[in-house]
């Protein structure tokens, strides 16, 4: 409770959001994303992860070429994932889609002032999620702000009153969708911090083409289950749609 996936172990994402119409999604791989490795540059609360394709011989077929130039089998979606959702004395469960993985529904049990716990299993995997509330997307003089203009934002600094809820402030930043692969720069920091910030170094390359585009801040409840395959993080709060002035 309280921790976050390394980027590059990630195998497997739960989020619980949308309240008061909430739903829950949750997507597995069999392996790591052979895209992401180590990011390339870091502040204390963000990172920069920098793809490049290229570097393999040409691979097999169901193989794919990893960020660290390697040949690797391309990785699949769980199908045979089951999630269970208790709260109040009451309980949902939902299977993966059999054909393409991952689950999402609504939820129709719980309020935003419940805790839920949750049960993932696939395979011989059981990972058992005690009680976690949701967060509340209260950030009081929530701001997101840029150095420069929307092409050359240069730094970047969200900044909130402190909380005392005890949850966490997120947010990934794609690079611009006119570019190809899976470069990003991901902060977050403890809401009591008030602040994560990101150097221009990291903000910059996103912005390719037709600028920045910063698509909002999460303020969630986490938690990380380290397992065998690799890190499945829980996300449960609600996106603060917000800009970068």
């Amino acid at each position: 409770m309280g921790e976050v996936c390394s980027r590059d172990a990630v195998v497997g994402l739960v989020v619980l959001n949308g309240f008061p119409q909430p739903y829950l999604s949750a997507t597995l791989w069999d392996a790591r994303d052979p895209w992401i490795g180590e990011p390339e540059l870091t502040t204390a609360t963000c990172a920069y992860h920098h793809y490049t394709a290229g570097g393999c011989p040409t691979c097999e077929e169901g193989e794919t070429c990893s960020v660290s130039g390697v040949c690797v089998p391309e990785r699949r979606t769980i199908k045979d994932a089951t999630l269970t959702v208790s709260t109040g004395g009451m309980q949902r469960e939902y299977a993966a889609n059999p054909q393409q993985g991952g689950i999402y529904s609504q939820l129709d049990i719980g309020t935003e002032s419940s805790s839920f716990e949750m049960t993932l299993k696939w395979g011989e995997t059981e990972v058992v999620l005690a009680p976690m509330a949701v967060a509340s997307g209260e950030l009081d003089n929530l701001t997101v702000d840029i150095e420069g203009d929307y092409e050359k934002p240069d730094a970047l600094d969200a900044t909130w009153t402190p909380s005392d809820e005890g949850a966490f402030v997120r947010s990934t930043i794609p690079i611009n969708h006119h570019a190809s692969g899976p470069t990003f720069t991901e902060c977050g920091a403890p809401d009591s911090a008030g602040s994560f910030h990101a150097d221009a170094a990291m903000i910059n390359p996103l912005s390719v083409v037709t600028g920045l585009e910063f698509q909002g801040i999460e303020h969630v409840f986490v938690a990380a289950a380290q397992t065998p395959q690799g890190c499945v993080e829980f996300r449960f709060g609600k996106h603060v749609l917000v800009g970068a002035q």
